[in-house]
């Protein structure tokens, strides 16, 4: 019993030991962690950040030059179009007949102003050898005028029939991006009605609304810090473009837009966005951060401070001042405004570890 005891504890031992060597080679590689950020800001700057969204800054309703019933439309809502696509179309049997019929008639008075004109040189011969009198000549000259009007009418008819049979086709005045649908195939619309709309997605607004106590400090021209809500690492500075001269009726808010025209791709229509003016932070000012984003050892206060390059995180000694809120700290020095920190879990990071934002603690 005590030999097969021995024979059993070594078969174990060698087995730990086998699985020991190759934890060696097969160590998984972590996970970048997610964890909350936020921005160091002044606290007079905390309450000039506003939320907004992207939008066009052109965009362009289309809709069909006559009446008729949709059988085609080739896009849909986030397609891109080329200037000069065709990206609808109406029933095109009503505009062929009437070009059709338009042809006919063009042939028709093209014919008797044909037989005219030579009635009209025939006559001319017959009163030079006195076989007729001048009143015959005078009203075959007449028909021929008559017959030559109808044929300018004619021809006016078959280029307003061709022109009717390309408004049956609903092409993009530019290269763009289609932002609303608002008709199907199968329905029948009106001359003038908006079928679908389409942007250029180069030229993009922020648009933020602004109380009145703020209102005052905007001016056109004035440069804004633009950042995604769903990752702040992502930034880009736009300039006000456009300020509404009145409030809102409903929220008495007063609508800015600020162009971010050469924006990254991220900054797609729609997308949700935070918007901070770097004129209204005073550098003098104490910055603020969330109590939770301090780690306090040995007395001293620390801070993790995110890479945006690498998505890396380091330590950081910084000085505090006595605060009287109890959600958030003032940083005497040790940081600099704008710069991302870690707002939990601070006391299980490591140096150097990679990290994923989950989101803005701020907003």
């Amino acid at each position: 019993m005590k030999r097969c005891h021995y024979f059993s504890c070594l078969s174990l031992t060698l087995f730990i030991t086998s699985l020991t060597g190759c934890d060696k080679h097969m160590v998984p590689e972590l996970l970048p962690r997610y964890v909350l950020t936020t921005r160091a800001i002044s606290e007079s700057a905390e309450f000039s950040e506003f939320a907004g969204t992207v939008q066009p800054y052109i965009t362009s309703p289309l809709s069909f030059q006559t009446d008729g019933k949709v059988v085609s439309r080739s896009v849909d809502v986030g397609d891109k179009v080329d200037a000069g696509e065709i990206i609808a179309a109406l029933d095109p049997s009503v505009s062929i007949f009437s070009l059709q019929s338009a042809q006919a008639n063009l042939q028709d008075t093209q014919a008797t102003l044909q037989n005219a004109h030579i009635t009209a040189q025939r006559q001319r011969s017959l009163v030079e050898s006195h076989a007729i009198s001048l009143q015959d000549l005078d009203e075959a000259q007449s028909k021929f005028r008559v017959a030559q009007a109808t044929g300018w009418e004619s021809e006016a008819r078959l280029r307003k029939a061709h022109e009717q049979l390309k408004y049956t086709q609903l092409k993009a005045g530019f290269a763009g991006v289609v932002t609303s649908v608002s008709v199907d195939k199968g329905q029948t619309v009106v001359a003038g009605q908006t079928v679908l709309q389409i942007a250029k997605p180069e030229d993009r607004d922020v648009v933020i609304d602004m109380p009145a106590g703020e209102i005052s400090k905007v001016a056109i021209g004035d440069k804004y810090q633009v950042f995604l809500q769903s990752d702040p690492l992502i930034t880009w500075t736009g300039a006000v473009r456009e300020i509404r001269p009145e409030a809102d009726a409903t929220t008495r808010l007063w609508r800015v837009k600020i162009a971010i025209n050469q924006a990254p791709a991220a900054f797609r229509f729609g997308t949700a966005v935070r918007t901070s003016c770097p004129k209204n932070n005073h550098s003098n000012d104490p910055l603020i951060i969330p109590v939770t984003a301090v780690l306090r050892r040995h007395q001293a206060s620390f801070v993790w401070i995110v890479n945006p390059a690498t998505l890396t995180v380091s330590l950081r000694n910084v000085q505090l001042l006595p605060s009287s809120r109890l959600d958030k700290v003032q940083v005497a020095s040790g940081l600099e405004y704008g710069e991302e920190i870690v707002t939990a879990g601070v006391s299980s990071l490591i140096p150097g570890e990679k990290i994923r934002i989950y989101r803005s603690a701020m907003q």
